[in-house]
C-alpha cells in the first residue's frame, strides 16, 4: 500500500526511533512486517518537514545541522544494525531506507558490508544514490577485493556515479577473465566517458573477442550520449561519426546516424505545448513477441494478443518491471488496461520517464497507476515515492470498468504530464523540479502482493520528433 507524505507530521521522537529499531532487529523473512512498516512510518515523518530539512542542511541559525536531527538519529539507528547480529532481511530492509535518507552517516557500516559478498549488492543499493563523497571512495576501496557477482555490482554502480577517478581501475577489469565483470566494465566505462575510457572503448571495438567487441560497441553509444550530456559536442560527434561509418554493424550505425540527425539542445523549441495529433503513432508492442521489452519473464507472458503479468495463482513476491529497451521524452502513449485480483489489494502501473536501479528489481520515475483508489494517479516510483497528482477515486468510478479494459491515455510533453482514463482526465501536473528528468524508458508493471494479474494490450506511442 502506498502512502501519502503529509508535512505537517511531527518528526519522531528519540524513544520511538529506539523503539522501531529493537523491534526490526528481531525482524526475519515470515515473521510480521509490522516492525517494517513502523520504521517506514517513521521515516516518512521527516520528510516534508521544512525545519528539519533546514536544519539538514545547516540553514536555521545557530543550530548545528545533526544536533537533534531526528532524520540522523534514524540513519545513525538503522547503521548500528547493519553490523549487528540482524537478519539478512532486516538488513536488506534497512539497505532500502538508506537509498532514500543515506548520507556519510552510513558509509561506513555500508563500507564494510561492500567486502561481504553475501550483503555487497544490497550495500550497492543503498549507496546508489547517497551524495556523500565518501561513498564514492567507499566503491572504490572495495573494487580490488570483490569478486564475482558482488564486482559486477559495484562495477556497475561506479559507472552510474559517474565516478571518473574510478577510470583506471574500471579499464583493468575490462579484461578480466570473468566474462561478467569484464562486460560490466566494459558498460561502466561507456558512463564514464573520461578520456582514457574513450581510448580503450576505441581498442576493444576492434577487439577479436566479439562479445566485449559488441560491448565496446554499446558502450561507444552510450559514452558519446554522455559526453553531449555534459556539452562536449564536439567529443560525442566524432565518436558517432565513427560509430556510424560502413565498417559498424546496423544496429550501431543507425544509432550513431540518428544522435547525429539531431539537432543541438540550443536549437530546440520549448516542448510544453507541443502540438502531437499530427505525428503518427508506432506500436510499442506486437502482440506476439517481447521484442524491443525486457524484464523477468517468469512474471510476465503473452495471451490474447495482450501482456499478463503476474499471476492468480501465486503470491507475487516483489515488484516487477517489463520495460522497452528504447527511451522517449515527450510523447503521447494509448493503451488498453485491465487488473484482476483482489480489488481492495491489486496494484500495478504504467513507468514513464523512468530508469531500472542498478542490481535491482526496481524502477525509479513517474507511474501512471492502477488499482484500489489510485487508479489514475501520478506516483513517483522510488524517487519521491508520493502521490503526485490525480482526481478522488469517487469522481473517477463512473468512468471506470474494474476487472474490464480501460483506455489509458499518457501525454508527457516538457514539464507537463497528462493522463485519462476512458476519456476522463485525471492528471493535469506540471514538474516544478527542472532537476527530475524528462526521458527515460516506458514500463508495464505488476506490483508485489496477494495473487493478481494486470493485462496490457493496444499499445501506440506518438514520440515527438528529437
Amino acid at each position: 500500500m502506498r502512502h501519502f507524505v503529509l508535512a505537517a507530521e511531527a518528526a519522531p521522537s528519540e524513544s520511538e526511533i529506539d523503539n522501531a529499531v529493537v523491534a526490526l532487529t528481531q525482524y526475519d523473512e515470515g515473521l510480521s512486517r509490522k516492525p517494517l512498516l513502523a520504521l517506514e512510518a517513521l521515516i516518512r515523518r521527516t520528510h516534508g518537514n521544512a525545519a528539519l530539512r533546514a536544519r539538514e542542511v545547516g540553514q536555521v541559525a545557530n543550530l548545528p545541522a545533526r544536533v537533534g536531527n531526528p532524520r540522523h538519529q534514524l540513519e545513525r539507528a538503522l547503521a548500528k544494525v547493519l553490523d549487528s547480529a540482524a537478519s539478512r532481511a532486516a538488513k536488506q530492509f534497512v539497505s532500502t531506507q538508506l537509498w532514500s535518507i543515506g548520507t556519510d552517516l552510513s558509509v561506513p557500516a555500508l563500507a564494510r558490508m561492500l567486502s561481504n559478498a553475501d550483503t555487497a549488492e544490497m550495500a550497492c543499493f543503498a549507496l546508489a544514490t547517497n551524495p556523500s563523497p565518501q561513498a564514492a571512495g567507499a566503491l572504490r576501496e572495495a573494487l580490488p577485493q570483490a569478486s564475482g557477482s558482488a564486482l559486477v555490482a559495484l562495477v556497475n554502480l561506479v559507472g552510474e556515479r559517474r565516478d571518473a577517478a574510478s577510470d583506471a581501475a574500471i579499464a583493468r577489469l575490462a579484461g578480466h577473465a570473468d566474462r561478467a565483470i569484464a562486460e560490466a566494465a566494459i558498460a561502466a566505462l561507456g558512463k564514464l566517458a573520461t578520456d582514457p575510457a574513450i581510448e580503450l572503448l576505441a581498442k576493444l571495438r576492434r577487439a577479436d573477442d566479439a562479445q566485449h567487441r559488441r560491448a565496446a560497441q554499446i558502450a561507444s553509444l552510450q559514452c558519446a550520449q554522455e559526453l553531449a550530456r555534459r556539452g562536449k559536442t564536439p567529443a560525442a560527434r566524432t565518436i558517432y561519426e565513427e560509430l556510424a561509418a560502413s565498417g559498424e554493424p546496423e544496429h550501431v550505425r543507425r544509432g550513431a546516424q540518428l544522435a547525429l540527425a539531431r539537432p543541438s539542445p540550443t536549437q530546440q523549441a520549448p516542448t510544453d505545448g507541443m502540438d502531437l495529433s499530427p505525428i503518427q503513432a508506432v506500436r510499442l508492442f506486437d502482440g506476439k513477441s517481447f521484442e524491443g521489452w525486457e524484464g523477468n519473464l517468469d512474471w510476465f507472458r503473452i495471451e490474447s494478443g495482450a501482456i499478463v503479468a503476474g499471476s492468480l495463482e501465486k503470491n507475487i513476491p516483489r515488484n516487477e518491471f517489463l520495460s522497452t529497451r528504447e527511451e522517449f521524452a515527450d510523447f503521447e502513449l494509448r493503451l488498453q488496461v485491465k487488473l484482476l485480483g483482489d480489488p481492495a489489494r491489486a496494484n500495478a502501473g504504467i513507468q514513464f520517464r523512468s530508469r531500472r536501479i542498478p542490481d535491482h528489481h526496481e524502477m525509479i520515475g513517474y507511474q501512471a497507476d492502477m488499482g484500489q483508489d489510485y487508479w489514475g494517479k501520478l506516483y513517483d516510483e522510488s524517487r519521491r515515492r508520493k502521490v503526485l497528482a490525480g482526481v478522488e477515486f469517487e469522481q473517477l468510478r463512473p468512468h471506470l470498468k474494474l476487472a474490464d479494459w480501460n483506455d489509458y491515455v499518457i501525454r508527457a510533453v516538457g514539464h507537463r504530464i497528462q493522463l485519462w482514463i476512458n476519456g476522463f482526465p485525471t492528471v493535469d501536473y506540471t514538474e516544478p523540479d527542472d532537476a527530475i528528468e524528462r526521458t527515460g524508458l516506458i514500463a508495464v508493471q505488476i506490483h508485489s502482493g496477494p495473487p493478481s494479474e494486470a493485462r496490457y494490450r493496444s499499445i501506440v506511442i506518438k514520440p515527438a520528433p528529437k
